[in-house]
């Protein structure tokens, strides 16, 4: 089964109000049969009008365990995404080397061009996904419903 690296289930638990880790879970088990049956219909090719419908199916199951919290989920994929990418580059960290013959001094010179553009990239997934955690983290988790609660009245406007 398909599951999201620990550290990052914690900081979706701990970053968006109101999801649960059974959803997670939930969301995870229907990702893993997804492609489960993505992978049965390549070799099974007479069953793949039905497979279709199934794996249709599981993808819109696990889609309705996030939808409350899609852009907040995305935003939070993408800024891991930067995260790690930024710690893996700063392990090759930039040297300069006793003796500065022309190849050292270029492949120290590409080592801090490429940690830049990755401190750079990192920063700017910060400012783009700061707005959408920032809301996230603001507003109020949704009141839980009651089962047997009646909906709400439709309001018309007149126009």
């Amino acid at each position: 089964m398909l599951t999201f690296a620990p550290a990052f289930r914690t900081l979706l638990l701990k970053r968006i109000r109101g999801l649960t880790d059974a959803q997670l879970t939930a969301y995870e088990a229907l990702v893993a049969l997804r492609h489960e049956l993505i992978q049965l219909k390549a070799r099974d090719p007479q069953n793949a009008e039905r497979l279709q419908k199934q794996i249709d199916q599981a993808g819109n199951r696990a889609y309705d365990q996030i939808k409350n919290y899609k852009d907040q989920f995305e935003a939070l994929h993408e800024l891991w995404v930067a995260r790690q990418g930024f710690a893996l580059q700063q392990s090759n960290y930039f040297q300069l080397p006793l003796n500065l013959d022309w190849k050292r001094a270029f492949i120290n010179w590409s080592k801090l061009v490429c940690y830049g553009k990755t401190w750079l990239n990192y920063r700017l997934v910060q400012v783009k996904t700061g707005a959408t955690l920032l809301q996230a983290r603001t507003r109020k988790s949704p009141p839980k419903k009651k089962p047997n609660d009646p909906k709400p009245p439709d309001e018309k406007h007149e126009g």
